[in-house]
C-alpha cells in the first residue's frame, strides 16, 4: 500500500514537472516569437517611412528635372557669348533669372559661360551672389558641356549648404554657348521624416552621409574609401572642405549594425535601407535596438489569460456541445435560405450587367455618332473652302506656267543663269502649293482627339490662313489682339474647328453695306484662357440667344444647325465653356473659356 502511494506521488510529481517544463517551453516561445514579431512591425513601419520618404525625394526633384532645358531655350539667354560679369547685360539677365527663380521655386537660378565663369544670377543683388565665381570643377558643368542633363548634389562652395543641382547646356546657333543652373534646397527630406523615436540617414554612391537626423553622423563615411574617391570629392569640392572618415559600423546580422552616439559611443540599430536608382543614393531607417520588455510581459500575461480561460472553455465543453449541434440544425437551415436568397441576387445580378451592356452599347453609339457629326461638320467647312483653296492654288500655277514658258525661250538663246533662276521661282511656288494642300489636309484628316499642350496663338494663325481668302473677298482684315504667352491642353484640329466655325458665322453675318469688321482676341485671368471671336454685323437677339446653341437651330437657307452645338460640345469635352452675347458695336460676340494650362 505505502509503495503504490508512493509510486502515485512519483507520477503526479513527475506529471508536474512535465507540465511546468511545458509551461516555461511555452512562455520561451512566446517571448522569442514576440520578440520576432515587434521586430518585423518595426522593419515594415521603417520601410513604408523609408518608401514614403522615397517617393517625396524623387516627386520633388522630377519637379525641377526638365526646368533648366526650358529656362536654357529662352532666347535672351542664347546670345551671352560677349557678355561679361556685372555689366548691364549681366545685370539684365540676372533680373531676367531672378524672375525665372520665383516662378519655378528654387533656390538660385544661375548661367555660366563656356569657360565656367558665372556671367548672371538670381542672387547678383546679395552679398553671396555668384556672379564672377567659376565653376569649372563642379561635374554639372561638365556633364552640361557633353550636350548631357546635369544632376549632381553638393554642399554650397560660397554659402556651405547642401543642395542638388539640375544643369543643361544653352546653345547658340546649334553651338554650346554657356550652362543655366538651378540650385535647389531639398527642405523636403527633414519635414518628410514623420516616424517617432526612429533615426534617418542618406548617403551617396560612395557611402558618404550627406543627410541624417544626427549631426554627428554627416560628412562621415559608411566604408572606407579609396584614394581615387577621395581625390574626386576632393577635387568636386563635393563635401566642402569637410574631412571624410570612416564611421565604426559593425553588422552582427543583416538587419543589425553599430553606429556612434552623439557622445560617441556605439549604439546597435535595428537598421532598414532601400536604393534609389536616380540620384544614385541609398536612404537607410534607424531604431534603437532594445528587447520589448513590456511587449512580451504583455503577450506573456496574455498566454496566462489563454490558457485560464482553455481550461474553462474544457470545463464548460460537456454542455457547449448541445448548443453546438442545435447551433449547427440552424445554420444549415440558414444556408438553405442563403442560398436560395444567393440565387435571386445571381439572376439579378445577371439582369443588372444585361442592362449595363445595352447602355455600353448605347453609349458607344452616341459617341460614335457624335466624331461622325464632328467630321460632317468640318468637311461641311472644307465645302465652304474649297473655292478659296481653288483660288489659292491657281496663283502658284499660273506663275510656274509662266516660268516654264519664259525658260523654254531663255534655253533657246542658252540663257542658263537666267533658266536657274525661273526654276527657282518654280520650286517656291511648288512648295507654296505643298503648304498650302497641306494645311487643308491636316485640317481634313479624320483622327481620335488628342488631347496636348498647344499655343493658344498659332491655333488662331492656323485657322485664319484656312479661311484667308474668304475674308479678302468679304473686305475684311481681322482685328487681332493675342497674348503670345497663353497655353491650353486641347486637340489643337478640334480647336481650330471650332474657330473656323465661329469665323464663318461672323463672315456671314456681315452687312456689306458698310466696313465689315471682325475681331479676335486673346487674354486669361487667374484661373482660365479666353479667346474672344466679334463683328459688327446683324447682331444677335434675345430669343436667338436663349436657342443658339440647341441642334438644328439655323438662321442660315442652307445651314444645317449643327455649328454651335458641335462646337459647344467640343469646347466642353476640354473642360471649357462657349457663350454668346451681343457686342457692343452691334453684332455678335463669342467667348471661348478654357482652364488655363501654363505660360508659354
Amino acid at each position: 500500500m505505502g509503495k503504490r502511494k508512493f509510486q502515485f506521488e512519483l507520477l503526479s510529481f513527475t506529471r508536474f514537472g512535465s507540465y511546468l517544463a511545458l509551461w516555461f517551453l511555452v512562455m520561451l516561445a512566446v517571448a522569442l516569437t514576440t520578440n520576432h514579431q515587434k521586430r518585423q512591425q518595426h522593419q515594415i513601419e521603417l520601410t513604408a517611412e523609408l518608401n514614403r520618404m522615397e517617393q517625396n525625394i524623387v516627386q520633388e526633384l522630377a519637379r525641377f528635372t526638365h526646368l533648366p532645358r526650358l529656362g536654357a531655350a529662352h532666347p535672351k539667354l542664347q546670345k551671352i557669348k560677349d557678355v561679361v560679369p556685372h555689366s548691364e547685360r549681366s545685370i539684365a539677365l540676372s533680373k531676367l533669372l531672378k524672375k525665372l527663380n520665383q516662378l519655378q521655386g528654387s533656390d538660385v537660378t544661375y548661367l555660366l559661360n563656356r569657360n565656367a565663369q558665372t556671367i548672371a544670377s538670381s542672387n547678383y543683388d546679395r552679398a553671396d551672389s555668384f556672379v564672377g565665381e567659376n565653376y569649372f570643377f563642379r561635374p554639372y558643368f561638365q556633364q552640361a558641356l557633353r550636350a548631357e542633363d546635369g544632376h549632381y548634389f553638393a554642399l554650397g562652395s560660397r554659402s556651405g549648404k547642401r543642395g542638388y543641382y539640375f544643369s543643361a547646356p544653352v546653345y547658340q546657333d546649334s553651338q554650346i554657348v554657356g550652362v543655366l543652373v538651378l540650385k535647389v534646397h531639398l527642405s523636403i527630406i527633414d519635414s518628410s521624416w514623420q516616424y517617432p523615436n526612429a533615426d534617418y540617414l542618406i548617403s551617396d554612391e560612395h557611402g558618404v552621409i550627406f543627410y541624417a537626423s544626427q549631426k554627428n553622423w554627416l560628412y562621415h563615411s559608411l566604408k572606407p574609401l579609396s584614394k581615387a574617391v577621395q581625390a574626386k570629392l576632393q577635387n568636386s569640392r563635393q563635401y566642402g572642405n569637410n574631412p571624410i572618415s570612416t564611421i565604426a559600423m559593425e553588422q552582427n546580422s543583416q538587419s543589425i549594425v553599430e553606429l556612434p552616439s552623439p557622445d560617441g559611443q556605439l549604439q546597435r540599430y535595428l537598421s532598414v535601407s532601400q536604393q534609389l536608382a536616380q540620384p544614385n543614393w541609398k536612404l537607410y531607417a534607424l531604431l534603437v535596438n532594445q528587447f520589448p520588455w513590456q511587449a512580451v510581459l504583455r503577450a506573456e500575461l496574455a498566454t496566462l489569460f489563454v490558457g485560464l480561460l482553455v481550461m474553462l472553455i474544457l470545463h464548460y465543453w460537456q454542455n457547449l456541445r448541445d448548443r453546438r449541434l442545435l447551433l449547427a440544425k440552424l445554420n444549415q437551415q440558414l444556408e438553405q435560405e442563403v442560398a436560395q436568397r444567393t440565387r435571386q441576387l445571381t439572376d439579378s445580378n445577371y439582369q443588372l450587367k444585361q442592362a449595363l451592356q445595352r447602355h455600353q452599347q448605347t453609349s458607344q453609339t452616341l459617341k460614335q455618332t457624335e466624331a461622325e457629326l464632328k467630321q460632317a461638320a468640318k468637311l461641311a467647312m472644307l465645302g465652304e473652302l474649297s473655292a478659296g483653296l481653288n483660288h489659292e492654288l491657281n496663283q502658284p500655277l499660273t506663275a510656274m506656267l509662266t516660268y516654264a514658258q519664259n525658260s523654254q525661250k531663255l534655253l533657246k538663246r542658252n540663257q542658263l543663269d537666267l533658266v536657274d533662276d525661273n526654276l527657282s521661282q518654280i520650286v517656291r511656288a511648288a512648295g507654296l502649293m505643298r503648304d498650302i494642300i497641306a494645311r487643308f489636309k491636316i485640317f481634313a484628316r479624320k483622327s481620335e482627339p488628342v488631347t496636348q499642350l498647344t499655343a493658344v496663338k498659332e491655333v488662331i494663325k492656323a485657322a485664319l490662313t484656312l479661311l484667308h481668302n474668304r475674308l479678302l473677298r468679304a473686305g475684311v482684315l481681322p482685328q487681332l489682339e493675342l497674348d503670345d504667352s497663353l497655353w491650353v491642353n486641347v486637340d489643337p484640329v478640334q480647336l481650330e474647328q471650332v474657330l473656323i466655325n465661329l469665323l464663318n458665322n461672323a463672315i456671314d453675318a456681315l452687312n456689306h453695306d458698310y466696313a465689315p469688321q471682325i475681331g479676335i482676341q486673346s487674354y486669361r485671368d487667374a484661373k482660365a484662357v479666353y479667346i474672344k471671336v466679334w463683328d459688327n454685323g446683324c447682331g444677335l437677339q434675345a430669343e436667338q440667344l436663349d436657342t443658339l446653341f440647341d441642334p438644328f437651330y439655323t438662321t442660315k437657307k442652307q445651314g444645317l444647325g449643327l455649328g454651335t452645338t458641335i462646337s459647344q460640345r467640343i469646347i466642353e469635352g476640354f473642360n471649357g465653356k462657349l457663350s454668346a452675347h451681343q457686342h457692343p458695336t452691334g453684332g455678335a460676340c463669342f467667348v471661348i473659356q478654357l482652364p488655363v494650362a501654363c505660360d508659354g
